[in-house]
């Protein structure tokens, strides 16, 4: 299985080792038109991991949340203030658990999120999720680029 297998993207994705010392961070690269806010969800895809660890690394439905880091390059500009990141797991039959968002006006620099789950009815549905998807959400283009570092679950 190749990095490709698991992780996509709609835009340009690059293993960037600029941005932290001695580790590689994952860039996703938007258009120079800028990233289509009217775009169906699935063609705003910022970052999409495909594979979970093995069930015996990974126990899904003790899944309680989501951590990562994320910033925006210096030349990331988007008009729209309320310009957000969506993160969903994805499970079957394409249904979407919304997580949470993050807006990307403070995203300058490196920052840590985490985003519980605390909705029941989610729990339910977390042995069947198979996906992780960062999607850019907002009403005019983005342009830039948007770092994603140390993505991974809390579970309990």
């Amino acid at each position: 299985m190749t990095d490709k297998d698991v992780f996509n993207t709609s835009y340009t994705l690059v293993e960037d080792l600029t941005q932290r010392a001695n580790r590689a961070v994952a860039r996703v690269d938007l258009p120079a038109s800028g990233a289509d806010p009217n775009a169906q969800d699935g063609q705003k895809q910022l970052l999409g991991i495909n594979q979970f660890p093995e069930d015996s690394k990974l126990n899904r439905s003790n899944i309680r949340g989501v951590v990562f880091d994320m910033k925006t390059s210096p030349d990331f500009v988007c008009d729209d203030p309320d310009a957000h990141v969506l993160v969903v797991m994805q499970g079957p039959a394409n249904w979407w658990m919304k997580i949470g968002t993050i807006p990307l006006r403070d995203a300058k620099e490196w920052q840590s999120h985490q985003l519980d789950i605390t909705n029941e009815e989610y729990f339910k549905a977390l042995p069947s999720e198979g996906s992780l998807r960062f999607v850019f959400e907002g009403n005019k283009p983005a342009k830039g680029s948007v770092y994603f570092d140390k993505i991974g679950f809390m579970v309990r």
